[in-house]
């Protein structure tokens, strides 16, 4: 400000340093991250070295206007790290910035130097734009550009930009294409195209209000030229914008890189003419090639234009197999509850607005609030009947909300703060194999069996030396470790974690991989309840991959093994929960599968004293009493439950257990811990 030059010169200073980018011990993972960054550094950039702590939000928020920071602040970085670590770690940086910066022949210079060197390109200026993004314009147009007033129209004129140039540089990268949010938030998106059958958006517009949900309508140039009175109604509403481009069929995918450019740069500037700022771009009915994936990430290349991200979905229950059915039958079918519980958080369901399919206009509409009533604000669990010997299919409250795909797409998880995070990918560390004599020592001292488990696969000498107690040796103390295993739907897995927040106690988790890996076969695969696991600081070990049992044959259960850890690693990446544990799937040990456990890297394999069968229990209080006269005194209980979508009554069950606890029910208090409580 004027105000801060005045005090500044008033005060004997010569210059006053506005710093382009800030650094901190978190900016580069590696010295690629370095090469990279410093190789998009503009001529007469200004950076500053934070050299204790983390950027604060001042300096953060420097970065965020440029859209996309070079830098991101990772998801979930313990912001209380010591300062000893940090001075460490920025020696580390600067070292890696200084010799990015030598190889790359760049001069660095004092700050009272660059004010005296010759200006650099005002429309290349740090200010303009982010880190590692850049703009092209057309050398023909620069004095033209130059002379104009700021008018907004001109800058962003289609002809200004040389998008021949703009895709050379790009060299082939690729925008990712999300059909889901990777987030811990509670909350789901509703997208919306197809503007042309007004009685139908008006009704969902309705439908919207009732369920007190937010969507985000996707509208194309002819719409924004035909239809403004509708786009303002949907905008008076509270519901947002997204740019759905010009192009909406099939043909889409028969265009070049340029002209898919083109189209969605043309829309962006109509939407800013009507105070439109849209970071979300939807191609016609979810079409993707390549080309379009290049396309956008051509267009964060250009001042004004980055942080697009590129959407598709993962349900879409509008579709020419509904012809003519009504709202009650197109769910019942679309979201068979025989595979779907619920919906999940992060996932973006896209309603087509301008369909035939339906006589009644009201169609979609009543189809969004049975959904949201059913998958979203509640979902299902199996609960069992004794009488029957079945289970019967009930609901459980979920409450999760429907948001716009902005309120999804700018949160950012972090120590405090539910919302996306990034998956670890290459950077994940796996499990350190060990050799078959090193394993066979390790079956006898990190085994932890159960007095029931059949051991007649080990000869006499073995069995003697083998746990099975289930327990924990506490040094006296009066322990309980919660176990939860398999994997099950978010009603049921919520749950279970909102009871031990609820009594501040943390478990351990026993994951069937498969279900969270999002590189797997599974198509409904969960990683974001994963994380959320993660996030509440739980354990969480493997139950194998498939579930394969440890007589199963072992070079195909090594493959399980590695491939379970590896891919819960790649979900939870920087939280500290993932352990080397194993829970065998059934309980059942051979000798060789147990020793393939230990050779493939897991520190322990953990049964337990008390299997309480939760998932096949009529009420609640048949899973507290088994608990409560099985509790040994003095020693770490090792409690087996389940999170699978048939364990209805485990996390009443577990309330009631802890709330007795609290009130000193059963005498002493047991004190309630997580495995690596102990174990580490």
């Amino acid at each position: 400000t004027d105000e801060v030059l005045e005090a500044a010169y008033a005060s004997g200073n010569k210059y006053v340093v506005h710093s382009d980018h800030y650094l901190s011990y978190q900016s580069f993972k590696d010295y690629g991250q370095a090469q990279n960054y410093v190789n998009k550094l503009n001529k007469g950039t200004i950076i500053s070295i934070k050299v204790n702590g983390v950027l604060d939000d001042f300096e953060y928020e420097r970065e965020k206007e440029g859209e996309k920071p070079a830098i991101d602040k990772e998801a979930g970085i313990d912001e209380s790290t010591k300062d000893e670590r940090e001075e460490i770690t920025v020696v580390k940086i600067v070292e890696w910035l200084l010799k990015a910066i030598d190889e790359q022949k760049i001069t660095v210079v004092q700050v009272n130097e660059l004010a005296g060197m010759k200006s650099y390109d005002e429309t290349s200026s740090p200010e303009n734009m982010s880190n590692k993004d850049e703009i092209y314009i057309d050398e023909s147009y620069k004095e033209e550009k130059n002379t104009s007033q700021g008018n907004s129209e001109e800058k962003n004129s289609l002809d200004l930009v040389n998008f021949t140039e703009l895709i050379k540089k790009n060299n082939g990268n690729l925008a990712p294409n999300i059909s889901e949010f990777y987030t811990t938030k509670e909350a789901l998106s509703y997208t919306f195209r197809g503007l042309d059958n007004e009685t139908a958006l008006n009704s969902v517009l309705i439908s919207l209000d009732k369920i007190k949900a937010k969507g985000t309508f996707f509208v194309t140039k002819d719409e924004i030229e035909k239809y403004p009175d509708r786009i303002a109604n949907i905008l008076k509403k509270g519901h947002e914008i997204g740019n759905g481009g010009i192009t909406v069929s099939s043909s889409l995918l028969d265009k070049s890189t340029e002209e898919i450019c083109k189209e969605i740069y043309e829309v962006d500037n109509l939407l800013r003419k009507i105070g439109v700022n849209t970071k979300a771009y939807m191609p016609g009915y979810g079409y993707v090639d390549v080309e379009v994936q290049e396309a956008l990430s051509v267009m964060n290349k250009i001042c004004g234009i980055t942080g697009y991200e590129l959407f598709t979905y993962s349900k879409s229950p509008i579709n020419h197999k509904y012809k003519n059915m009504n709202a009650e039958e197109v769910v019942r079918d679309y979201l068979n509850l025989n595979t779907y519980m619920s919906l999940r958080k992060g996932e973006i369901v896209y309603f087509r607005l301008d369909s035939d399919l339906f006589e009644d206009k009201n169609t979609v509409a009543n189809i969004i609030e049975l959904i949201t009533s059913n998958y979203v604000k509640n979902g299902h669990a199996n609960k069992y009947n004794e009488a029957t010997q079945s289970y019967v299919l009930v609901e459980k409250p979920l409450n999760y909300s429907v948001e716009t795909l902005s309120e999804l797409q700018h949160t950012v998880e972090s120590a405090s703060q539910l919302g996306r995070y990034r998956m670890a990918g290459n950077n994940i560390n796996s499990l350190i194999r060990r050799s078959y004599e090193e394993a066979l020592s390790m079956m006898k001292s990190n085994y932890i069996g159960n007095k029931y488990v059949d051991l007649s696969d080990l000869n006499e000498e073995e069995q003697v030396l083998m746990d099975k107690t289930g327990t924990i040796d506490t040094n006296g103390e009066d322990v309980i470790f919660f176990t939860f295993d398999d994997w099950g739907g978010d009603p049921v897995v919520n749950e279970i974690l909102d009871v031990l927040n609820k009594h501040k106690v943390k478990g351990s988790f026993f994951v069937i991989s498969k279900y969270i890996d999002t590189n797997g076969d599974v198509s409904n695969a969960n990683p974001n309840l994963l994380r959320t696991i993660a996030f509440n600081g739980h354990d969480i070990g493997s139950h194998n991959y498939n579930h394969e049992t440890l007589d199963t044959n072992k070079n195909k259960l090594e493959i399980s093994l590695v491939k379970s850890y590896d891919a819960m690693a790649n979900v939870i990446g920087d939280l500290n929960s993932l352990r080397p544990y194993f829970r065998p799937p059934t309980l059942l040990v051979k000798k060789e599968g147990l020793a393939q456990v230990f050779e493939s890297g897991f520190k322990y394999s953990i049964n337990g004293n008390i299997s309480t069968h939760d998932y096949e229990s009529s009420s609640s209080q048949e899973i507290v009493h088994s608990l409560e006269e099985s509790l040994i005194k003095g020693r770490g209980n090792i409690i087996v439950m389940h999170m699978n979508n048939q364990s209805y009554y485990t996390a009443e069950a577990l309330d009631i257990f802890l709330t007795n606890n609290e009130n000193g029910v059963y005498g002493t208090k047991y004190k309630i811990a997580k495995l690596s409580d102990y174990l580490e």
